[in-house]
């Protein structure tokens, strides 16, 4: 299919028998999954498709869980009782299960906003950002993540990246760049930097007429509206190379040239390379930045403090390196104690945080009290889910009314009322949101009898549960579970810990997104 004209009649026929757990031969499989690579119109066909299954998945294969959370000892079954998955919902839930991991297609975590980009064959990571801007339908990458082959695209704002070679490369936008190898970009429009230390040596910034080739330390380049390329040499020497590997020209520190006229003909220009943005302006640009966030950030976390439906608010300001009380911003609201976790800096400069790192680490808590609804929300970092269950917050216990909230090491989010009703989601959280911010809430409405699981702002999970029970809390803990009556358990997480919010209300969709937009540090 890939090279052709697209076949909607091929490839509905071809989804639907993979949908159906049929086995697709290889010729087939790869007509699926060049037409999904090749066709914008594809892509959206799957994405709809998968997100559809996995809504039945969810809905009526085990997805909704009322009985416990994974590890709990569940209730027995009544007697002549029969399990809830009917033969035709297994299999679609075998389909389903089939096709996530039988397909090598990454295109499952889009959502409406645009592609989520594939972090998991990095050969860059983005390093540091300021006011980028991307295009409606291009991969929007985040500070921290680990860059994929592919196109690099961005409207403005200013990105800095750092090859695994030891290359670094601040763009300016507009600017798009394809990311090749470890070691290679093409530059296809826009102005950039490199700076090219020892170990990166040889480092390529390809144009469209010639290759640039760094034997260190620092150049720049750009590839003007009429298609032209500049090159200036700031510090060291480079090579300029035709597409055959043929050495054109050596430029040491203070040349420029541009490419000019037909053929390969090299007009020296003024230097101009004081006048493209480097390392250095990027990072202060990025503090600034920063600090700006910081300060709108303050601003807005007082509605917290000030609700009164807010039990605990744990905003990590105004704390000393040596405090072992985590101060409640609800004036009226429990404190927390700090046992073994060690103060960080949090999602920006001047912004404190807590790290867990070894098994002992966690925040005891003691709330007292019953409620009919809740919300919790959590700035987080993880370093590893290194637990079959990760503790975000839980009781001491699992009895009737009590809450548990977790990651599972396979990034599926957990959240569970003891005789009310669980919730699990579909994995959410791969190797790619590890050493990233990430906002998680959960939301438990009691007069909808729902649950919902969000993820930096979104909605990606929801069911209704059928147990009664008002919600009680009790002796409790972050990062860690300090199990009552059952058989000791390790939950220890391993991350950072920058907000905490616990309310005796369930939020709206609105409110969650607002919670995770004010606070995203990087916006």
């Amino acid at each position: 299919m890939s090279g052709d004209p697209f076949d909607r009649k091929q490839f509905l026929h071809l989804l639907s028998a993979l949908m159906d757990g049929g086995q697709l031969g290889e010729a087939d499989r790869e007509l699926l999954n060049g037409a999904v690579r090749d066709f914008p119109e594809a892509r959206d066909l799957y994405r709809r498709h998968m997100d559809l299954h996995a809504r039945l998945h969810l809905d009526y294969s085990g997805g909704l869980a009322p009985e416990g959370m994974p590890g709990e000892a569940p209730k027995q079954d009544k007697p002549g009782s029969t399990s809830r998955l009917s033969p035709p919902v297994l299999a679609i839930a075998a389909a389903l299960v089939a096709t996530l991991f039988t397909t090598s297609i990454f295109l499952l975590n889009q959502s409406d906003s645009g592609t989520v980009p594939d972090t998991t064959n990095g050969i860059a990571v983005l390093s540091e950002s300021v006011g980028l801007e991307w295009p409606e339908s291009a991969p929007k990458w985040q500070r921290g993540d680990a860059i994929a082959p592919g196109l690099f695209e961005i409207e403005s704002g200013f990105a800095q990246i750092e090859f695994f070679c030891g290359a670094t490369v601040v763009v300016e936008g507009p600017a798009k760049l394809e990311m090749v190898s470890v070691s290679k970009a093409v530059l296809h429009k826009g102005r950039l930097s490199a700076f090219v230390p020892e170990p990166a040596k040889g480092f390529v910034i390809a144009g469209p007429e010639f290759d640039t080739v760094d034997l260190g330390t620092e150049f720049a380049m750009s590839i003007n509206d009429d298609g032209k390329s500049e090159v200036h040499v700031l510090d060291g020497e480079v090579e300029l190379r035709d597409k055959q590997g043929s050495l054109l020209r050596q430029l040491t520190a203070g040349k420029s040239v541009k490419h000019d006229g037909p053929g390969l003909n090299l007009l020296e220009i003024e230097g101009q390379g004081q006048t493209f943005a480097g390392r250095e302006q990027v990072v202060r640009m990025s503090g600034q930045r920063g600090e700006s966030r910081l300060s709108e950030w303050r601003r807005y976390r007082h509605k917290f403090a000030d609700d009164a439906d807010t039990i605990v608010y744990f905003d990590f300001e105004d704390h000393a390196m040596w405090d072992r009380q985590l101060h409640n911003a609800r004036p009226d609201g429990p404190d927390g104690a700090i046992v073994g976790a060690r103060w960080v800096t949090g999602r920006w400069p001047g912004k404190g945080a807590i790290e867990f790192k070894r098994v002992s680490d966690r925040v005891r808590l003691d709330i007292p009290g019953e409620y009919r609804s809740l919300t919790l929300a959590a700035w987080i970092r993880i370093e590893g889910l290194d637990r079959r269950y990760n503790a975000l917050f839980l009781t001491d216990g699992w009895h009737k009314g009590e809450p548990h909230w977790h990651i599972g090491n396979n990034g599926q989010l957990s959240f569970g009322i003891s005789r009310v009703g669980t919730l699990h989601t579909e994995p959410l959280l791969d190797s790619g949101d590890l050493g990233r911010w990430l906002h998680l809430a959960v939301t438990f409405d009691d007069i909808t009898r729902e649950i919902r699981h969000y993820r930096d702002g979104k909605l990606m999970s929801k069911a209704a549960v059928s147990g009664e029970a008002p919600i009680t809390i009790g002796a409790s803990e972050i990062g860690n579970w300090q199990p009552g009556e059952a058989a000791a358990r390790v939950r220890s997480f391993n991350g950072r810990l920058d907000e905490f919010l616990l309310s005796k209300r369930a939020f709206t969709s609105d409110e969650i997104y607002d919670h995770y937009i004010n606070g995203d540090p990087y916006r």
